[in-house]
């Protein structure tokens, strides 16, 4: 019988699955105004109302957790109140009952965290409610007022133009990738009147709610395509990000003036070398080879200038059409600084269509203000027709052109 006693009192101490020794834990429950899974901003207050009591043994503590971690005491308010510690020790009439307001200041990040508030008694025993926490921040804007797409010289200071407006948090950082990897050399880089102290930069208090300013990178050695992105990211994690294409070109070996002749004026000048903008005539001449020629009079007995031109010695022309190809509506003569350019204008160029006696394809009549591209080999040349020039009985008509190569 003794033995049957005894057996029946260490029974009656088994761990119950709360952590403690007695039959009866605490219990605790949120109050019906809360208790109820919340979405809220990064480092946003919430509040929620529960009501504890004890079991068999008088309460002892209370404490706050996130994500299964105590949450810093400073991010708390009990009732109205600074949490001084987290857990809480609990008090007086505390140890029998309460109900705390226990205002939280949510998580920083953009994410979905299970806050608990757990009671503890004397006995050890515990018991907890929770909720869901969802973070959610409107992400700033990035918009870059630019060309997707352009040609710069290696290792000079572009300028790209942003406007960053902020969401639900600041903006903390600027960050620049060249080919997909953040630049190294921060001092490549500026925004406004600041130069990167590093990549990504921690942005100045004054940009840090928006921005419309300039951005200045400092381009690569080595010349072809390079991608670029500019990068914000706000204090909550949330990012926007523009890209753009720098092509590196090579400079432009030389710009120069010639003047193409009439070819059924005076022997010699019916052909342009475009490499030195020299006259000549429409045959091979060893140094001095025409890469464009003029196509003469309508006829060996009449001197009505037919005014329209063709390739030679190989080479071909074509028109440049604002647009048309690489030439863009707002395409301009004087813009073009690379060779990567000419290149691509040729490329895009469109083909003559007319041809003379010989098959030949030819110009249509030549305005002022014409463009043409000219291929001879591996060369580019770029031409603009600045001026011409009628002379009435003596075939001297002429077309002043402008020749980057």
């Amino acid at each position: 019988m003794f033995l049957a006693i005894g057996a029946m009192v260490f029974t009656s101490c088994t761990d119950d699955g709360t952590g403690g020794t007695g039959t009866g834990g605490p219990s605790i429950t949120f109050s019906a105004t809360s208790g109820q899974d919340l979405t809220v901003n990064p480092n946003e207050v919430f509040t929620v109302r529960v009501n504890a009591s004890k079991g068999d043994s008088p309460l002892k503590s209370l404490k706050v957790l996130e994500g299964g971690s105590n949450v810093a005491f400073s991010r708390l308010t009990i009732n109205g109140t600074a949490a001084s510690s987290n857990p809480l020790l609990l008090f007086n009439d505390d140890k029998t009952s309460l109900t705390y307001d226990i205002t939280i200041k949510a998580h920083s990040d953009v994410s979905a965290k299970t806050y608990a508030i757990e009671v503890g008694d004397e006995a050890n025993a515990t018991k907890s409610v929770s909720i869901v926490v969802t973070t959610n921040a409107t992400p700033p804007t990035l918009t870059y007022n630019g060309p997707a797409s352009f040609t710069a010289a290696p290792n000079s200071k572009v300028s790209l133009s942003f406007v960053a407006v902020k969401g639900s948090g600041k903006i903390s950082t600027i960050a620049v990738y060249e080919n997909e990897t953040l630049i190294a050399n921060a001092t490549r880089l500026e925004i406004g009147s600041n130069v990167f102290s590093a990549n990504p930069y921690p942005l100045p208090t004054t940009l840090q709610t928006g921005f419309d300013t300039k951005v200045l990178v400092k381009t690569g050695a080595t010349p072809g395509a390079n991608k670029y992105k500019v990068e914000i990211t706000d204090e909550f994690g949330n990012t926007a990000s523009q890209e753009m294409t720098i092509s590196l070109g090579q400079p432009l070996d030389a710009s120069l003036v010639g003047i193409l002749f009439n070819k059924s004026g005076p022997a010699g000048k019916g052909g342009l070398d475009l490499d030195n903008g020299m006259s000549t005539g429409t045959g091979a001449t060893t140094g001095i080879e025409a890469e464009i020629k003029d196509e003469g009079n309508v006829s060996a007995t009449s001197t009505t200038w037919k005014k329209q031109v063709s390739g030679i010695n190989g080479s071909e022309v074509r028109y440049i059409i604002k647009g048309q190809g690489a030439a863009s509506e707002n395409f301009a003569f004087a813009d073009v600084a690379f060779k990567e350019q000419i290149v691509d204008l040729y490329e895009g160029g469109t083909l003559f269509t007319a041809t003379n006696a010989a098959g030949e394809k030819i110009s249509n009549v030549v305005n002022v203000g014409d463009i043409f591209s000219v291929k001879s080999g591996s060369k580019y040349y770029l031409l603009e027709v600045t001026l011409i020039t009628n002379t009435t009985n003596d075939n001297l008509d002429s077309y002043t052109l402008n020749i980057k190569k």
